[in-house]
Order: C-alpha cells, then structure tokens, then sequence
C-alpha cells in the first residue's frame, strides 16, 4: 500500500477516479500493529461490487495501478487486451493463472483462494470498472 502524509497532497488528489477515497491511518493506528499509520492515508478505490483497493500512483512507465494482492496489480486505465498481456507473464512466472473471458472480463486464480477475481475492463473508455470475487463471472 503506498501511504502519503494525511495533509500532503497526493497525486490522486484532483484525477477524477470514480470510487477514489482516502483511508485513514489514524483509524489503523487504534491497534497495536499499526500505529506506524498514525497521521497517513492511504488513496483507494471502491467498485461497484464492494471491494475496494489501493491505489499506486503513475510513473513515467505505468499508468496507475490497483493493488490487488501479491505480486497483482492492473492499469486502471486499460483495455482488456493490453491489461491481460501485460500481467500473463507475470501470473505464471507468480504461481497464478489468468484468463481472458468474452469481452471485457479477465478471471485470476491465485494460491489464495480468497484473491481469486473476476475483472471487468470498460474498452471503449479503458477503464477498469469493476472487480468482483470469484464465482460465476456474469455474462458480457
């Protein structure tokens, strides 16, 4: 997770990203383990299934990226194709398998079954819009 100073501005601060929000870390540092969070948030984003995920900021290189786990992170802004091709490499050389499915939708199956996904690209606007726990991926 990237953490930033909570009255830093951050580079998510004036992108309009449907579901930004900040978490806090004073919240986090309640509990024994993360008081290191005290004073920081953290930039994420909510889809319409639920969940919700970090984000990490944009570089020369890389759109931004949403955290999902492990060695997993996907461009936000994307199409299906060029998403699925950029993380096929690194899923398999990872232990984790991805699959196209129709359209729009990638499926990743990772050693933790509770980070088994279904995501879902927009390819016309190439956004990620949503992500989904496995089960039965809907139809496109």
């Amino acid at each position: 997770m990237v953490w930033v100073e909570k009255h830093t501005p951050s580079p998510f601060d004036d992108q309009p990203i449907d579901g930004l929000w900040f978490l806090s870390g004073d919240l986090l540092a309640r509990k024994p383990n993360y008081r290191w969070a005290h004073g920081e948030k953290c930039p994420m984003i909510a889809f319409p299934s639920g969940l919700a995920f970090p984000l990490w900021e944009k570089t020369e290189h890389e759109d931004i990226l949403v955290y999902l786990g492990d060695d997993l992170a996907l461009p936000l802004h994307s199409t299906r194709d060029d998403a699925y091709s950029r993380v096929v490499l690194l899923a398999e050389q990872s232990g984790y398998r991805v699959d196209s499915i129709g359209k729009q939708g990638l499926r990743f199956f990772t050693r933790n079954p509770s980070l088994s996904l279904y995501v879902i690209y927009d390819n016309e606007t190439q956004q990620l819009v949503d992500v989904q726990a496995l089960g039965t991926p809907p139809l496109d």
